[in-house]
């Protein structure tokens, strides 16, 4: 899920009304995104509560937990807290949705492992690292790069600050051998290890 994409949707709620009104359809809109939230709560913040009219917002807070859409893992944590935010009040006589000043947000994000494999081995999920195309040192030099599917991904975090990701290599077409008249499939297993880090407060 796109934080971005969802908070802009958020943020097309505020000229719906004010106070507790604009807090629930805020949510609504949030939860219209999400196929199961365990629990969420938005607060939009506005004083006076007719700037919402406007677009205008203080602060918009959220805090959720147990939130799922598939097929991307699921979000056991998830606060966000924005600067100020002002949208084109044009938006509501149905022009496109823009924003009238940069947006600052502070997100906290937290994800367990084992809900990041779950994801990961979902079909919907594998079907985009089918047909790799490697050069491996399977069968003798001079050889040119084969298609190998991606099998049993999985991550591990071995401290705050790095993660490692390991999966199956297996080659496709003519990537078999006999063996005492058994086909054998060829595969390598690959392993990574990787720090992580923010960039310029926007990716990871």
């Amino acid at each position: 899920m796109e934080i971005l994409a969802v908070l802009l949707g958020l943020l097309a709620g505020l000229g719906g009304g004010a106070g507790y009104l604009a807090d629930q359809t805020a949510r609504q809109l949030l939860l219209d995104q999400l196929d199961r939230a365990e629990v969420l709560e938005v607060r939009i913040q506005s004083q006076p509560n007719y700037r919402l009219l406007n677009g205008q917002a203080d602060r918009l807070l959220i805090a959720g937990r147990g939130l799922y859409r598939a097929p991307f893992p699921r979000i056991e944590l998830l606060e966000l807290e924005t600067d100020p935010v002002a949208i084109d009040p044009s938006f509501f006589q149905g022009a496109p949705l823009r924003l009238t000043r940069p947006l600052q947000a502070a997100v906290r994000v937290l994800v367990r492992e084992e809900d990041l494999n779950a994801a990961l081995n979902k079909p919907e999920v594998l079907r985009q690292f089918q047909d790799i195309r490697a050069d491996l040192p399977f069968g003798g030099a001079g050889r040119e790069a084969r298609r190998f599917d991606l099998r049993q991904p999985r991550v591990e975090f071995s401290d705050p600050s790095r993660i490692q990701l390991s999966a199956l290599l297996v080659e496709k077409d003519g990537g078999t051998e006999q063996k005492d008249s058994v086909p054998l499939t060829r595969a390598v297993e690959v392993v990574f290890n990787t720090g992580i880090r923010v960039e310029e407060g926007r990716s990871l």
